[in-house]
This record gives structure tokens, sequence and C-alpha cells, in this order.
């Protein structure tokens, strides 16, 4: 069982899993792309630390990979460059702007807030 921090190979073979099975399917990625080095508890932990941008590009390779399984069409997964491309542009468009409260409202003592 693998331990420590992740090596770019298993980075790979997790975004390879990701568009190959989807997210939250983290048995089958550790079945079929890890040959069970990782466990599915160590692929999730590994999860929740890609940022949003990341797991939205992920996604929408994804979403190409079942158009293309379903059209009988070969997909060719995205080489490193592509990815790191893919992943910087999407990052730098989510990162504009401030972050601003959810509302704003002022709340008076007493009131209902429903």
């Amino acid at each position: 069982m693998g331990t420590g921090f992740w090596s770019d190979e298993e980075r790979t073979l997790f975004e390879r899993g990701v568009i190959r099975h989807g997210w939250s399917r983290w048995n089958h990625i550790s079945d079929t792309m890890f040959n069970h080095s990782r466990s599915h508890v160590q692929i999730k932990s590994h999860a929740q630390k890609v940022k949003p941008a990341r797991r939205a590009y992920l996604e929408a390779e994804r979403a190409k990979f079942v158009t293309a399984q379903r059209q009988s069409q070969y997909y060719k997964f995205p080489t490193g460059l592509e990815i790191v491309k893919g992943a910087e542009a999407s990052v730098s468009e989510t990162n504009k702007g401030e972050r601003k409260p959810a509302y704003d409202q002022k709340i008076i003592p007493g009131a209902s807030t429903v």
C-alpha cells in the first residue's frame, strides 16, 4: 500500500481514473487504476485536496470521455502539458475579483430571521 506524498505518476493515474470512472467512484479508481497500491480512502482524501477549478476541468474531460464512449470513438487522454494548460486557464479565470459576503443585511436584535 502506497504511503506518503503522491508522485506525479500517481497524480496522473488519479486524474485519468476520474476521467474514466467519474468523481467519487474511489473504489473503481483504486481497483483499476492503482491496482490496490492506494486505498479508496487515500484516493478520496487526495480528491478533497483538488482545487475546484481542477475538478471542473476533470469533470469536463469526463463528459468528453463519456460522449466518445457512447459514439464508439477513441478518446485521447490529455497529456501532462495539456492538463497543465487547462488547469491554468480555469484557475486564472475563477480567481478574479474579491470575495463578497453572502448577504448585506443588517441584523436587528429581536427580529425574526425566517
